[in-house]
Parts: C-alpha cells; sequence; structure tokens
C-alpha cells in the first residue's frame, strides 16, 4: 500500500518545509505546507510482523522512535536515516538505547567522513552529522 501521508506522532497533520527538489523537513521555516500525517505507532501496532522498517523522515527519527518505543517488537529488521541538525540538540544516544531496549544489534555508517572533523565543523549549513544506522533484532 502506498500511503500519500508524512510519517508522525499524530494524525492532525504537519507543518513541512519543501526544500523545492526532492526532499523536505519539519525544521525548516521557509515554504511550509500543511500535509496530512500518519501515526507510525498506530500502523505498527496493526501490523503481525514487519519484515524492515525504514525510517528516512529527514529530522523526525527521534520523535517518531520515541513514541514507538514500545511497540516495535515486530519489527525484524529497521533502518534509521539519522540527522543532526545545527543549533538542535543531538539524539543519536536516545535513539541507540530505544534500539537496544528494543533487543536490536545495530551497526553504523556515516553518509559523509571528515578528514579534518575538528577543522570541518558543520560543513553543510544545516546539519552536522548524517549517519546510516542498521538494526537486526537479536532473539
Amino acid at each position: 500500500d502506498v500511503i500519500d501521508s508524512a510519517v508522525w506522532i499524530h494524525s492532525d497533520g504537519i507543518s513541512f518545509s519543501c526544500e523545492g527538489a526532492d526532499g523536505g523537513s519539519i525544521q525548516g521555516s521557509d515554504n511550509l505546507n500543511k500535509v496530512k500525517s500518519i501515526r507510525l505507532r498506530d500502523y505498527l501496532q496493526k501490523e503481525e510482523i514487519v519484515d524492515l522498517l525504514k525510517i528516512d523522515i529527514e529530522g523526525a527519527e527521534y520523535e517518531v522512535l520515541k513514541d514507538c518505543k514500545d511497540t516495535l517488537d515486530n519489527v525484524e529488521n529497521i533502518f534509521i536515516e539519522y540527522h543532526s541538525w545545527n543549533n538542535s540538540p543531538q539524539k543519536l544516544s536516545e535513539i541507540l538505547a530505544i534500539l537496544e531496549k528494543n533487543n536490536f544489534r545495530y551497526y553504523i555508517s556515516s553518509i559523509s567522513e571528515r578528514s579534518h572533523p575538528f577543522i570541518n565543523i558543520g560543513l553543510d549549513q544545516n546539519m552536522d552529522l548524517q549517519l546510516n544506522i542498521f538494526g537486526v533484532r537479536r532473539y
């Protein structure tokens, strides 16, 4: 099924900043549009088994995972694209704690390696870190 909605922590809609190409985020303040949203938690509670849950939601991953933290029992594998926005608190440790509590073994890879991390801090104007997190359920 294709669901024409943003994934969020409620189904009341959300303001979304469009970048003009194929991306956007809830973090921006330019070109805001109100879009339909669905609560991922509700979807996960209806599903018997989820083979792969892919969370690539441009900075909203922590809020959504926090809302779903006790409904991940039926998820076998999870992929999270983590975004760390400049001037916002980093939530990587909280995301990893949710995965650990739900018995996921995780592997992390960086989207872009920095040869001089102390010099090139905040290379991207919006993000200072972007990671791929792969989780596999442990039994």
